[in-house]
């Protein structure tokens, strides 16, 4: 699925995931 993407849209699909990543790490760090 990922391999039929632009590298223009893997990179945004890659800084999506990054920031959601950490908004969960930052959540778990605040509610522990």
């Amino acid at each position: 699925m990922i391999n039929n993407l632009s590298s223009k849209e893997q990179k945004l699909a890659y800084q999506g995931a990054k920031l959601l990543w950490q908004f969960l790490d930052g959540i778990n760090a605040t509610y522990p």
